[in-house]
């Protein structure tokens, strides 16, 4: 599509988030942080189901990258590491309330749980089920900006309940889920963690 067929109410091309010579990690926290603050605050009455997840897969690829592409880094994880990372993000989009254990996410990365607990606190600095939990309350952010309640986001996500998800949120952002829900709406830009593959 050229510039010129672009639709008359579009933003103009000198007001989108992308830079030329950007990295594809570059790019994405940009063009999520544009799509957040330009999504309309309530869903439009009568969108289906389908289409509202739809939407919110889109968002959680802005949010995590497209999948399957290899690690950037000039310090490439080990492949154990990295299937784990590439599985997470899927996970995030196509079943984000997984209940999972450590031996579960062990188990994807062909190694045992010992070795793949060293290897991935070496290589990323937390634990598996920490970077677990960074994807899901950074995709709560989607839930937050579409309206949904606190109790069906805690929910969706796979938290033991909203007072957990609460606690995480508030840790991590620094604001509750609500107060995050309020600055949103008046235009604040969340500052996102740095997650695995931003590494």
């Amino acid at each position: 599509m050229g510039i010129a067929s672009l639709p008359e109410d579009w933003p103009k091309p000198s007001t989108w988030p992308v830079k030329r010579r950007m990295q594809d990690d570059d790019v994405l926290r940009p063009l999520f942080e544009f799509v957040v603050a330009n999504t309309p605050d309530k869903q439009v009455e009568g969108v289906s189901t389908v289409l509202s997840l739809t939407v919110q897969s889109m968002l959680a690829i802005f949010l995590f990258g497209p999948f399957g592409r290899q690690h950037n880094s000039a310090r490439p994880y080990p492949a154990a590491v990295q299937r784990v990372i590439e599985w997470m993000q899927e996970l995030t989009v196509n079943a984000p309330g997984a209940k999972l254990t450590l031996a579960d996410i062990a188990a994807v990365s062909g190694v045992s749980t010992k070795h793949f607990c060293r290897l991935f606190n070496k290589h990323i600095g937390y634990p598996p089920m920490e970077a677990l939990y960074l994807y899901r309350l950074t995709r709560s952010l989607i839930g937050l900006r579409m309206g949904k309640k606190v109790e069906v986001i805690a929910y969706e996500l796979g938290f033991a309940d909203a007072s957990h998800y609460a606690r995480r949120f508030r840790a991590l952002f620094g604001k509750s889920p609500e107060e995050m829900r309020q600055a949103i709406a008046k235009g604040y830009k969340p500052k996102m963690p740095k997650l695995p593959h931003m590494t």
